[in-house]
């Protein structure tokens, strides 16, 4: 092994401390999971379906996206404000560039509300937004044909019951926000973890599945708690507060690593080898780098990750788009002062919090939570009623649509 390339503890904390941005480049990041399904038969769409995951992600290309590839695989396309991405489901991921302001972030997600309308109007596609797939079952959902994922899917079998279930029926809205010192990425990571359940509870909208209303609100979280509890849960670090960044890394290293991606392609681990062990033992010839780090850091699922150059937040059920501007909004209220929030608080509160720190322009955004506020009813209980209430499951499936 080449001495150069071998990575040192320190290095690890360098990571973090590199990713560190002053107050003034304070951005937020949003990765927005939708559910495709056939218009007609409203199945899951396989990669290669008429229509498919593939029509969807020529459409972009055709748009001027630049194609990604594996294999001679379609499996992204991108260009500067956001790029899309494939779940293990055929899920459908828009990642957004990071930007400062709502409406900066607004002006991205209506562009791409606006492509999936004309793939809407293209295809018999119809995308949908919810936490977990509410008509068909697992066995029902195609894999997407991605190395990745062959390993994913293997190595989570044995870790839970609804591993698979994670990787093919879940969709999520994430954020992403900049830390400016060690102190505050863990002021920000304890303070939405303190804030965790009454934030997961707010967007809660993953009530039905296989046509069933579950005797939950958040099926999605059902999942991930019963998916691998080494690199789940809301916290790495035992679900408790950070006191530095040495707690997250001492726990990321413990946990086992799925693959690696070395010369352009994933290279599945076979046995159980921590990254800890990585570091010191190397694997099959391969000696730990700084990208391994990096990847090992994404193959980790908590809800509060650090991932890359942000902590990322990932509690929120996938919703429609003004929902989405809405918990972007509130995560920028709560998080980006130098306030610190220690004592349980009330939805009410939170959004009071979040209102006070916000400019009245983006304040505007919450608007969709002052209607969870008064009616005290999430958007799962809204779902329930209509799925009740509504004469067939082709019009439920259109009063969850995205757009």
């Amino acid at each position: 092994m080449r001495q150069e390339t071998k990575l040192i503890y320190t290095d690890l904390q360098k990571h973090f401390h590199n990713s560190i941005v002053p107050p003034s480049e304070n951005k937020i990041g949003i990765e927005y999971e939708i559910i495709c399904l056939d218009k007609k038969t409203l199945k899951r769409l396989d990669y290669d379906s008429k229509p498919g995951i593939k029509n969807i992600l020529e459409y972009f290309v055709s748009l001027g996206f630049e194609p990604k590839y594996e294999e001679h695989l379609l499996i992204g396309a991108s260009r500067d404000d956001f790029y899309m991405t494939l779940e293990p489901g055929g899920q459908l991921e828009a990642s957004f560039a990071p930007y400062k302001t709502i409406k900066e972030i607004k002006k991205a997600l209506d562009t791409y509300v606006g492509i999936l309308k004309e793939i809407e109007d293209t295809y018999s596609i119809v995308f949908i937004a919810c936490g977990v797939d509410p008509l068909n079952a697992l066995a029902d959902v195609p894999w997407m044909p991605k190395d990745r994922y062959r390993i994913m899917q293997k190595y989570l079998a044995p870790k839970g019951s609804m591993g698979h279930m994670m990787m093919k029926q879940s969709a999520a809205i994430q954020v992403n926000i900049d830390y400016n010192s060690e102190e505050d990425a863990l002021r920000k990571h304890n303070m939405i973890l303190n804030l965790s359940q009454p934030l997961m509870h707010m967007f809660a909208n993953s009530s039905i599945y296989t046509g069933t209303i579950q005797n939950t609100l958040n099926f999605r979280e059902t999942i991930w708690q019963n998916t691998d509890p080494e690199r789940c849960g809301i916290s790495l670090h035992h679900n408790a507060p950070l006191n530095s960044f040495q707690d997250y890394i001492d726990a990321a290293l413990k946990i086992p690593m799925i693959l690696l991606y070395k010369n352009s392609r994933f290279i599945e681990i076979t046995h159980r080898l921590s990254f800890e062990e990585f570091i010191d033992k190397g694997y099959s010839g391969y000696t730990a780098t700084i990208d391994d780090w990096k990847l090992h850091l994404n193959m980790l699922y908590p809800h509060l990750r650090f991932n890359f150059k942000t902590l990322e937040i990932r509690l929120f059920d996938c919703n429609k788009p003004d929902v989405v501007l809405a918990i972007g909004a509130l995560i920028k209220g709560l998080v980006y002062n130098n306030k610190k929030i220690e004592k349980k608080m009330s939805a009410q509160e939170i959004v009071d919090f979040a209102k006070k720190e916000l400019s009245t322009s983006e304040a505007f955004y919450l608007s969709p939570l002052e209607k969870f506020l008064e009616t005290k009813k999430t958007c799962a209980e809204e779902a329930n009623d209509r799925f009740i209430h509504l004469k067939n499951m082709h019009e439920f499936i259109n009063s969850l649509k995205v757009l």
